[in-house]
Order: C-alpha cells, then structure tokens, then sequence
C-alpha cells in the first residue's frame, strides 16, 4: 500500500513539472520576437513612451537585444518561469565583469507585455504584484512584421 501512495505521489510530482515546463515553454514561444516600448507606469500614472524610446527583442536561445533610438544595441539574455504566481523574467545584462539583473514579473496578455521592476532599479527586489505605486511597470506592444 506505502508503495502504491508512493508510486502515486511521485507520479503526481512529476506531471506538475511537465505542466510547468509546458507553461514555461508556451510563454517562452510566445515572447519571442521585437516589442515596442509604449509606455511606463510609476506612482500611479502612465506616462507615454517617446518614440524610439526602446525595443525588447527576444529570442527562442534566450538571448536580448535592447535597441534604443541613437545608442548601441545592449545584448544579454533571459530567464523566464511561467510556474511561479505572478509569473517571473529576469533580464540579464552585461556590466563591466558582473552581469547585471533586472528582476521583473511579467504579465503576457495578446500583443501586450508588462514588466514589472523594482523602482530602485537592479538592486531592488522582485515586486510581487503588479502595483505601479510599489513598483515600475514597463508596457510593451508587440512590433509588427
């Protein structure tokens, strides 16, 4: 019988990971490509992006590119897990022999991305809610082709 509960348990277990990775890896088909910065919220309010203001581009390797009108694109990587409530992105960037991360939840709804960060930028911790007065929200529309 302690075998059969086992047995079960550890079935149980490892259907949770698949759905997980199943999540992690939709979420993670449906990032990839170019998404235009639109927008910031903070203390409340929305303030429009200015035109050029940046690009997030996301790749199926995982890796980032950052384009922002007059300055040299910023390459780096991510991290996604679709698992966690609210789900979690980190975005890995290089700074001098450190690599800098943004830790950042994010939200995936259509052709609309929000990302949210502390305020107190890479140093600060992961909000835990999508709340701009604890936290800023970057909103991004998807670039199309």
């Amino acid at each position: 019988m302690n075998r059969y509960v086992l047995g079960l348990l550890a079935t149980v277990a490892l259907a949770g990971v698949v759905v997980a990775e199943e999540k992690a890896d939709a979420d993670l088909a449906k990032i990839q490509g170019a998404w235009v910065l639109t927008g910031l919220e903070k203390q409340g309010e929305t303030i429009p992006a200015p035109e050029g203001a940046g690009t997030f581009i996301f790749g199926k390797d995982k890796k980032l590119v950052m384009k922002e009108k007059g300055k040299a694109d910023k390459e780096g990587t991510f991290t996604m897990d679709a698992s966690k409530n609210p789900k979690e992105l980190d975005l890995i960037g290089p700074k001098g022999k450190e690599k800098e991360i943004m830790h950042t939840i994010y939200q995936l709804d259509g052709d609309t991305l929000k990302l949210a960060f502390s305020a107190e930028g890479p140093k600060g911790e992961r909000p835990t809610v999508f709340d701009s007065k604890k936290a800023a929200i970057l909103i991004l529309k998807r670039q199309k082709p």
